[in-house]
């Protein structure tokens, strides 16, 4: 309740908090998936932000093997082969067309292995 010193002021008041109120417990119809544009236009920035991280990513591993004349690394050849080999492997996954497959799960299965 508005103290009634607020005048119409507190009415107005009121009645926009009633008319919240009603709209919070009977919500309008909406339909929560997004349409194949949506969903693009929504997500193409980030997900070219996270393509370019990778892309950024290989470069650097590219550029260091370059400069130490091969791929040397930390005493784990074997271990940081595995993962390149893994971030390989998934962008294949993920430029494959998916109807029906999940790939998350697919990736998520491929880096527990690697």
């Amino acid at each position: 309740m508005v103290p009634e010193s607020c005048g119409r002021t507190g009415a107005v008041f009121e009645d926009i908090l009633a008319n919240q109120t009603e709209s919070l417990r009977h919500p309008p119809a909406v339909n929560p998936m997004l349409t194949p544009h949506q969903v693009i236009d929504t997500y193409f920035l980030e997900a070219r932000h996270m393509l370019l991280e990778i892309a950024a990513l290989l470069d650097r591993h590219d550029a260091a093997v370059a400069r130490a004349g091969g791929p040397v690394g930390n005493g784990r050849p074997a271990a940081d082969a595995a993962k390149l080999a893994a971030l390989r492997e998934s962008l294949r996954i993920l430029a494959e067309p998916a109807p029906g497959r999940e790939r998350t799960v697919e990736l998520l299965e491929l880096f527990a292995q690697a």
